[in-house]
């Protein structure tokens, strides 16, 4: 979760991931790549080379995660009314409309959002994350 949380960070303009920064986090990301996990120590390392701002933001998203996983917990699995579903669904897409034009990925008048980067597909969060911060600090 913190690789695709780092990702996320970095296309907030005000909180994007500099080439000194790069250069710090490299080598403890491609580590747990090769390991399959990251321990505490190597996070560590990679949150302190992180402004406050940034890890604020990665405290942020990481509470957001843990309240969906309660609230799907907390909550019985019971059958909706289509009516139900449809309001829930209308939800879901306006927050993540919301969350988007708080992110600055809404940057069209239409209100359409930035498409996928291509050379982002089939690329594991892992390797994405190493390819940023490489072009970063190049």
């Amino acid at each position: 979760m913190l690789f695709q949380a780092l990702l996320r960070m970095d296309r907030n303009a005000s909180l994007t991931i500099s080439a000194k920064q790069a250069v710090a986090m490299l080598p403890y990301i491609r580590e747990s790549m090769e390991e399959g996990s990251m321990n505490d120590t190597e996070r560590k390392q990679v949150l302190g080379s992180l402004t406050s701002e940034q890890r604020t933001f990665l405290d942020e998203q990481s509470k957001q995660v843990n309240k969906r996983i309660e609230e799907r917990v907390d909550k019985p699995h019971t059958e909706l009314s289509q009516e139900e579903r449809e309001k829930r669904i209308n939800a879901f897409i306006e927050q993540r409309k919301e969350r988007a034009v708080e992110a600055g990925q809404i940057d069209r008048v239409d209100g359409g959002t930035q498409q996928l980067d291509p050379r982002s597909i089939g690329k594991s969060i892992e390797q994405q994350l190493v390819e940023l911060l490489v072009s970063k600090h190049d």
